[in-house]
């Protein structure tokens, strides 16, 4: 569940930060001139977040990941309903640093969860699942976005919110396995 739930995570990022990202800013009234100043932006915000960890070892993992995937519901939501310039920059930075610090608290996630046998085999097939996940979602969204744009965005939400899901369902299960196991 949890690499199926950070693929669909990760995919929404990619097509917000690639695709989707120009049509809003037009949307929002910036010029096409401005989208390499912004493209460097949204870079600089993902280096930044590298000094985040600070916040998984304050916070955990888990508590982390669930703060960051309801920053990118809430800032996907506000690029449906807005064409205000700043909100749409503050909410497409806050999503792209926010995916660069969930990225190696999963993978870290993923590679603290599986025993040395059989180690690579599982995580190719993680990433096979991944893949699969995320060519099923850029379909959709690309249909979508062929719609409009806000409807792209709506979809985002849905696909973040099942995101979620999928994530507070494995984090139930692991902390059901881990009492079990302590109790044994």
């Amino acid at each position: 569940m949890l690499v199926v739930s950070f693929a669909l995570i990760t995919e929404v990022v990619q097509v917000v930060s690639v695709f989707l990202n120009q049509v809003q800013y037009l949307r929002s009234g910036i010029s096409i001139k401005y989208f390499g100043i912004l493209a460097v932006v949204i870079q600089i915000a993902r280096l930044i977040s590298v000094k985040a960890y600070k916040f998984s070892i304050r916070l955990g993992k888990n508590r982390v990941i669930q703060i960051l995937y309801i920053t990118i519901i809430i800032c996907c939501g506000i690029l449906v309903l807005t064409s205000s310039t700043v909100l749409t920059i503050l909410s497409i930075v806050l999503i792209c640093g926010s995916a660069a610090i969930i990225s190696p608290i999963v993978l870290d996630i993923e590679n603290n969860n599986i025993e040395n046998a059989g180690r690579a085999t599982l995580l190719s097939v993680f990433a096979m699942f991944g893949d699969m996940t995320a060519a099923g979602v850029n379909v959709i969204i690309g249909k979508i976005a062929d719609i409009s744009t806000s409807s792209a965005f709506m979809v985002c939400v849905v696909i973040c919110v099942l995101a979620y899901i999928l994530f507070y369902i494995y984090n139930c299960k692991i902390t059901k396995w881990r009492l079990g196991e302590n109790k044994a």
